[in-house]
């Protein structure tokens, strides 16, 4: 087991990450620093999937919602 936010693996290894129901359960402090951590770790031209619920007030939802409305 780890944190999303300091996985135990090195820079650049991974060909995908895959995020299934996590992001909508994390704090709004951990959703910046878990993004950045699955960034170091996908290797360049890498995947990223994340399926999450958009019909709740989750604290990702929330910070996606601002993300969204930045000019």
């Amino acid at each position: 087991q780890a944190r999303v936010e300091q996985l135990p693996l090195v820079d650049g290894c991974a060909d995908a990450i895959v995020s299934s129901y996590v992001l909508e359960h994390l704090d709004e402090q951990q959703v910046v620093p878990s993004l950045r951590e699955m960034a170091r770790v996908l290797r360049p031209g890498g995947v990223t999937l994340h399926c999450f619920d958009l019909h709740t007030e989750s604290p990702f939802y929330r910070w996606a919602r601002r993300q969204s409305c930045r000019e």
